[in-house]
């Protein structure tokens, strides 16, 4: 695996870290600002700007270390893939993230959030075209690097356009955004499951005549920043993204039928 892993060109290791450093930073400044626009008292304002940058930097330090280490001690899924210890901690921000609704301040956060900035934000997502020379590199396996990489790019090129539309609230602007995070959720939902192995088949390898069959090399620096900071924020963006969809339907709708209804007593 050493071998392996000192193959990891520089220029992707620099992309990988760039694109988490770059998507921490501008998370951070988008929960400052609409954090500013509540009037929320200065204290609280306060204590979120700190944990927005706490909490995602420590993660972004500590579960590489924790992935590493549960490689050695926890067996994966099949010879060859991550162990399968990584889907907690895929998942566990995912939880956290979803748990953090329970907050009323963070409802409001999430609530005022601009649908497009949610979307939008989601332009890293064409890092995902490292897999592709890690492919050629024989890195990483095309059954995972294909799917997943193109995948990624199409999610990632897609962002600005989808956000512009919903910005300017063009025809259809609500199932255009709808569509494209489910296009975004069942990227990550393959990349994960091919990745981890859940999704592993003798078939896979077959249609691909792959020369290397692991995706192991996720669970060691740099590329474990990918599945362990880059899915779980993507996956978090998501789900805030459908809920405000459902939550603007709804009082449309609510606001349709107040509004049929003095129109039917006039």
């Amino acid at each position: 695996m050493t071998d392996t892993l000192t193959k990891i060109p520089v220029y992707v290791a620099v992309a990988i870290i760039f694109t988490d450093l770059a998507v921490g930073i501008a998370l951070w400044l988008g929960v400052a600002r609409i954090v500013k626009r509540l009037n929320l008292p200065a204290n609280t304002q306060r204590i979120t700007a700190v944990l927005m940058a706490v909490v995602p930097t420590a993660w972004l330090l500590l579960a590489p270390t924790l992935a590493a280490t549960m490689n050695s001690y926890v067996p994966a899924l099949h010879p060859g893939a991550p162990t399968i210890g990584m889907l907690p901690l895929i998942l566990m921000p995912v939880a956290i993230g979803l748990l953090l609704l329970r907050s009323r301040t963070w409802q409001n956060i999430v609530v005022t959030a601009p649908q497009h900035w949610l979307i939008g934000i989601q332009i890293y997502r064409i890092i995902g075209i490292v897999f592709l020379p890690l492919m050629v590199l024989d890195i990483l396996p095309a059954y995972f690097a294909i799917p997943a990489g193109y995948g990624d790019l199409i999610t990632g090129l897609l962002a600005p356009l989808v956000a512009y539309w919903v910005w300017k609230q063009g025809n259809g602007w609500r199932y255009l955004a709808i569509l494209w995070n489910a296009i975004g959720l069942l990227d990550l939902a393959i990349a994960v499951g091919i990745g981890s192995g859940i999704l592993y088949s003798n078939l896979s390898h077959t249609l691909f005549n792959e020369k290397i069959l692991v995706t192991q090399p996720f669970a060691y620096f740099p590329l474990s920043l990918i599945p362990l900071f880059v899915v779980p924020i993507a996956t978090v963006l998501h789900l805030y993204s459908l809920i405000k969809l459902i939550l603007q339907a709804q009082t449309t709708t609510t606001k349709s039928n107040a509004v049929s209804v003095l129109t039917t007593d006039v």
